[in-house]
């Protein structure tokens, strides 16, 4: 698939069948992944006519992708350097803070979450910086600290408790009674 050289082609996200054009929305999160370079991603950004704090990706195959914001990839791809373009966007500190706190609609997973499941540490205290909330849960109880902690982020718990998370927030409403410390020991 060509994937720069008509960025308005295709219908919706999809892009164009017909031609193998892929729409802008679908360049741009493909311009996330961890080869790809700030430029390009910076030059569909200002290419695409829509809201782009508001744009998700609709289409992935994958579960764990689907509904992502631009925002939630950077920080799943450890895309430093687009977390951090995204947030120097939003100038007010309100503003900024209700994009670090963006969260999917399926799962109420946010870039502080996603950050935090990964271990990337450098996203977790850029995002930390721009208000994320760091006891917000997902829609199953778990939390950005839970979330390290069970895939063993020594550092990136190290950081999440510094920065005040909750130690005893429990997951009740999926039936586990373990708190976030309970997991992390």
């Amino acid at each position: 698939m060509s994937g720069t050289g008509n960025i308005g082609a295709g219908a919706g996200a999809g892009g164009d069948v017909a031609t193998g054009e892929m729409s802008i929305q679908k360049q741009l999160f493909a311009s996330i992944e961890p080869e790809k370079n700030l430029e390009e991603f910076i030059r569909l950004l200002e290419a695409y006519t829509g809201d782009w704090a508001a744009l998700t990706d609709t289409w992935s195959r994958t579960p764990l992708e689907k509904e992502d914001s631009l925002l939630i990839r950077a920080a799943r791809n450890n895309r430093l350097d687009i977390v951090n373009y995204l947030l120097g966007l939003k100038e007010d500190p309100e503003e900024k803070e209700v994009l670090a706190n963006q969260a999917k609609a399926s799962n109420g997973v946010t870039p502080l979450f996603i950050a935090s499941e990964k271990g990337h540490l450098d996203i977790v205290n850029a995002l930390l910086a721009a208000g994320a909330a760091i006891n917000k849960a997902s829609t199953n109880g778990e939390t950005p600290l839970y979330i390290a902690s069970r895939n063993d982020h020594k550092a990136t718990v190290k950081v999440l408790l510094d920065a005040g998370a909750a130690i005893n927030q429990a997951l009740i409403p999926i039936g586990n009674e373990f708190t976030d410390l309970a997991c992390a020991a």
